[in-house]
């Protein structure tokens, strides 16, 4: 782990680092930086029946692997990622997936999350705004209020000119006492 930062409500990001690894479709090992697609996700072992899958929200550009992970009370993966610190070291199995973004030129996207299903929006978006023509993008975001929102200082820097974001709150008192549905 190279940092973890809090980003909403029980919900943390964790940049990681990747070390040598042995591909999934076999070959030499490797090093640096993970051959994925935006989208794709990654198993990281906990123990040895143990692992749980996330989202990765970086690009596969980065020589980083950046996780949005919603810290659940009680959880296996949760209690020991909300335990770590800096410099912790996790076995991995990755990428898996095949929700990524389709290859049709000419469709728009719309992209629908909630919570730290951001994730893998996160990465696609970042991806497609790096294309000489980017597609237009639609972003439709939503939790409890915005204290669930990850990433909202980022969003409008994803793809500023080509995507447009709204956010939707299922339990935010201030639209409530203003009688907002």
């Amino acid at each position: 782990i190279k940092s973890i930062e809090t980003v909403a409500r029980e919900t943390k990001k964790f940049v990681f680092s990747v070390g040598e690894y042995a591909p999934l479709t076999g070959g030499e090992k490797q090093s640096g930086r993970l051959d994925f697609q935006a989208g794709q996700f990654i198993s990281l072992k906990f123990t040895e029946k143990a692992w749980r899958a996330y989202s990765i929200a970086s690009s596969p550009e980065e020589d980083l692997i950046e996780l949005v992970i919603r810290i659940v009370p009680g959880g296996v993966g949760s209690m020991v990622l909300d335990a770590a610190q800096v410099g912790a070291e996790f076995a991995f199995k990755a990428p898996f997936g095949h929700f990524v973004l389709s290859e049709n030129a000419e469709a728009n996207i719309i992209f629908l999350g909630t919570g730290t299903g951001i994730a893998p929006l996160r990465s696609m978006a970042l991806v497609e705004n790096k294309k000489p023509q980017p597609r237009k993008m639609k972003l439709f975001y939503g939790g409890r209020n915005a204290e669930d929102i990850a990433y909202l200082e980022e969003l409008a820097t994803w793809a500023p000119k080509h995507m447009t974001t709204r956010l939707a709150f299922s339990r935010d008192e201030q639209a409530e006492e203003k009688g907002a549905e």
